[in-house]
C-alpha cells in the first residue's frame, strides 16, 4: 500500500542506508555521496510533482475568481428611449434632464423619470426643490444635483436598479440638507464636495450591490 507511493529509486537510498548503518561510525565517502545525489534527485522530483498552488482551472482556481467577482454591480443598462417625453426639459444622449433653476423652481414637486432613459435633476438656488421626490427610472441611472441655498432640503430620491447618486457642492452647508437617498439593487451614491457639511441619508443601504457615502 505505502510501497507504491514511494518515487523512483527510494529502494536505492534504502540500500545506502542500510550499507552506512553496518558499516559502523565511519561510513565510506562512496556511500555518503550516492547517498546525498539520491535525496537531491528525490526533492526535486517532488518538488515538480507538487508545484506551488493549485493547477489553473481546478475547483480552487474557480473559487478564487467567484470570491474576487461576487460584489461587482452589473453593467449600467443603455438607454433606448427616442424623442423628449413631457416631462424632461430636454434630452441628450438618452438623458432626460429636469431642470429645476432658479428659487423655488420645483418647490414640493415630485418628478417621475420616464422610462427608457437614464434621468438627471438639477436643483439650483434657494429652496428650488424643497420638499419634493424624485422616483428613479426601474433599470437606468439616475441623479440628483443639489447646489445654492438649502436646494434640496427634505426631498426625497427612490432609486431603481440602475446607478443612483446624490451630488452636493459645496456651495453652502446645507445643499443637502435632510436628503434621503432610498437605495435598491443598484449602485448607491451619496458626492459630497465638503464632507463636513450636511450629508444625504442612505435608506436600505444593504439593498445595493455598491452603497457608498460621503
Amino acid at each position: 500500500m505505502y510501497a507504491s507511493a514511494l518515487p523512483p529509486r527510494t529502494d536505492e537510498v534504502f540500500r545506502v542506508a542500510r550499507l552506512w548503518h553496518s558499516a559502523g561510525p565511519m561510513p565510506n565517502r562512496g556511500d555518503i555521496f550516492g547517498l546525498v545525489l539520491l535525496l537531491g534527485a528525490l526533492t526535486a522530483g517532488c518538488s515538480r510533482s507538487h508545484p506551488e498552488g493549485p493547477p489553473a482551472g481546478t475547483d480552487a482556481d474557480a473559487d478564487a475568481d467567484a470570491d474576487g467577482d461576487a460584489d461587482l454591480c452589473p453593467e449600467p443598462a443603455v438607454p433606448t428611449g427616442d424623442g423628449c417625453p413631457a416631462q424632461c426639459s430636454s434630452c441628450a444622449d438618452g438623458e432626460c434632464l429636469i431642470d429645476c433653476t432658479g428659487s423655488e423652481a420645483c418647490l414640493g414637486e415630485s418628478h417621475f423619470c420616464p422610462p427608457d432613459f437614464d434621468c438627471r435633476v438639477v436643483c439650483t438656488g434657494h429652496d428650488a426643490c424643497d420638499s419634493g421626490a424624485v422616483h428613479c427610472p426601474t433599470d437606468y441611472g439616475c441623479t440628483l444635483e443639489c447646489e445654492g441655498d438649502d436646494p434640496c432640503g427634505h426631498v426625497e430620491m427612490f432609486c431603481g436598479a440602475g446607478p443612483c447618486t446624490v451630488q452636493c457642492a459645496a456651495s453652502t452647508s446645507n445643499a443637502c440638507n435632510d436628503v434621503h437617498l432610498y437605495c435598491d439593487a443598484g449602485p448607491c451614491t451619496a458626492i459630497c464636495e465638503d464632507p463636513d457639511v450636511d450629508q444625504p441619508i442612505l435608506e436600505n443601504p444593504d439593498r445595493s450591490c455598491d452603497p457608498v457615502w460621503c
